[in-house]
């Protein structure tokens, strides 16, 4: 496994060794920083030196606090805290401090100097700062999403075939079994994204595949057995052979004769592959070492992460990054997070945007404070990492499941209208930005009048979610697809060229009209035309918006079940 990978904690030990080493440097200039912000206290302080010498004196040894526990110097922390402590309530009050109160900041300051070079020399626990290693699994990161490889255990060599041949129209490799002793091995080498298992004999009567042994996870080879999701398969649907799926960790279980479109649905759920895009988390602390230690832990679990460390420029890091939760420190140059969280809630587009502070600041009071400027929650450092993740991803799963509801078709689960012309518009602006490639393709069902006619509406709405399904299975993550209304569909393909787009659309053409539709009446396909544009010619939204459906019409008055792309 790569040295970087979400499971590996020899890595991430080695990440966070670096961190510590590099912190530990770091530490002589930060205490000198607090030593001159000492000084201004001095013996007779004016109360604008004093103010100005509590205010970076706190600021300072809040940042000290937190992040000297996070790295394992625990004396440093407390000792910070009381620092802290001294000065919030000096700062309160808004007046210098008395002598004895000087003397006493003078001392820990000080302590502080002794505490650092001792912890200099006390070499870290094994793997993180402070604490031992504790490997942090990335969600599914085990599983091979990308290839959406499907291991097929049938016996019935007709069902096998029927299986593999329409999962591979959206987007899925089956690999299928002769025999169950195979499946522990199989499962190691391939690791594949789900197991399909047929509980059922074939032909020449049963066989070791209906033995439940056989059909037990813990039997899949015992000495580093890999374990996936299983979807179950069979004629019958009675107790015992829904207990006997179970029993064998069936996630899922399809009464036959299967429809491809329930199967892709079930292994869809258990894939999860509406979380293919990787959770985006914007890190703002001013605390280099703090934000390098949060990424590192964030990045570890198999999410991507940014790091802002000027609050004054996180607007701009919020429009290129789109963030799903903002961790934000509470104290902060230039402004602090509960006035940055308000400025933030402030714009409609980043009002939903989940924010979760991450701070040192133990007080109650100003921690429901913040909370009430417009955080979402609130998380003192040191945090455990796997605290840490739960919170993050918890956040950004209730966020990602309420934008839906907002943004999302209810039917296909594909952006809405209004959402996909809006998500235009901002790929487009970070197209022209960047300088980057984009294109704009707009699909539309053939003859689709015909099929609600003849098969009725019920059946014709299955046709649209197969269409559906299939653009999320084959596009990247990255790409956006919206219904636009009826049979009508848009995709954005960001940095695709018109070339590769149109090359993208028409190995997705030539599948879909290969799927067959059940109804009682038999199977039929369905075709699908497209028109394609390019970002380089037409660079406003109407414009490209425009080209694509022109492109769109000329394959259809080409004869249709074709794709289009405008020449530039």
């Amino acid at each position: 496994m790569a040295d970087n990978g979400p499971n590996d904690g020899d890595g991430l030990a080695r990440k966070l060794a670096a961190l510590r080493l590099s912190y530990a440097a770091k530490l002589p200039g930060e205490l000198e920083k607090i030593e001159e912000a000492a000084a201004l206290l001095g013996s007779d302080p004016s109360p604008e030196e004093a103010r100005q010498g509590l205010d970076v004196l706190h600021r300072l040894t809040h940042k000290l606090s937190g992040s000297g526990e996070t790295f394992g110097f625990k004396e440093l922390g407390e000792i910070s805290r009381q620092i802290e402590a001294i000065c919030a309530s000096m700062l309160e009050l808004d007046a210098p401090p008395p002598s004895g109160l000087r003397e006493e900041l003078g001392v820990l300051v000080k302590d502080l100097r002794t505490a650092a070079g001792d912890a200099q020399d006390v070499p870290p626990a094994a793997g993180e700062p402070g604490r031992s290693v504790v490997e942090i699994s990335g969600e599914g990161q085990e599983k091979n999403k990308e290839e959406k490889t499907i291991l097929l255990a049938a016996q019935d060599s007709a069902l096998a075939e029927k299986l593999e041949m329409e999962l591979f129209n959206f987007g899925f490799k089956v690999r299928a079994l002769s025999h169950p002793a195979e499946m522990g091995g199989k499962l190691k080498e391939l690791r594949p994204a789900a197991l399909v298992v047929d509980m059922e004999a074939g032909e020449n009567g049963p066989t070791e595949w209906e033995a439940p042994e056989c059909l037990n996870p813990k039997n899949w080879g015992k000495d580093g057995a890999f374990h996936c999701p299983v979807v179950f398969l069979s004629a019958s649907e009675d107790i015992k052979t829904l207990l006997a799926a179970v029993r064998a960790g069936g996630g899922a279980f399809l009464t036959k004769p299967v429809n491809a479109g329930e199967l892709v649905d079930a292994l869809d759920g258990l894939i999860e592959s509406d979380d293919r895009e990787l959770y985006r988390i914007l890190i703002v602390d001013d605390d280099q070492s703090m934000a390098g230690y949060v990424k590192t832990i964030i990045q570890n679990a198999g999410m991507n992460a940014s790091v802002a460390t000027d609050p004054m420029k996180v607007m701009d890091r919020i429009s290129d990054f789109a963030p799903e939760l903002i961790l934000m420190d509470l104290y902060m140059p230039g402004c602090n997070g509960q006035e940055l969280a308000t400025a933030i809630r402030l714009r409609p587009a980043f009002a939903g945007i989940p924010i979760v502070f991450l701070s040192g600041e133990s007080d109650r009071s100003k921690q429901l404070a913040a909370l009430g400027g417009g955080g979402d929650d609130f998380l003192t450092k040191s945090i455990s990492p796997e605290h840490l993740i739960a919170s993050v991803k918890t956040r950004v799963r209730r966020f990602r499941m309420l934008r839906s509801l907002m943004v999302r078709d209810s039917m296909t689960g594909l952006f809405n209208h209004t959402t996909t012309n809006e998500l235009l518009e901002i790929e487009l602006a970070r197209a022209r930005r960047n300088k980057t490639s984009l294109a704009l393709a707009s699909l539309d069902l053939d003859h689709f009048k015909g099929v609600n006619d003849t098969h009725g509406h019920a059946v014709g709405d299955r046709v649209i979610k197969s269409l559906a399904r299939l653009l999320k299975q084959r596009l990247r993550g990255t790409d956006i697809i919206g219904r636009m209304g009826g049979e009508e569909f848009a995709v954005v393909l960001c940095n695709a060229g018109g070339g590769q787009a149109r090359k993208a659309m028409d190995q997705i053409r030539a599948a879909f009209s290969k799927i067959k539709h059940q109804t009682e009446k038999g199977t039929f396909t369905v075709t699908l035309s497209c028109g394609v544009a390019a970002f380089s010619k037409f660079a406003a939204p109407p414009l490209l918006t425009e080209a694509a459906d022109k492109a769109l019409y000329a394959a259809k008055e080409g004869g249709r079940n074709r794709v289009v792309l405008v020449k530039t």
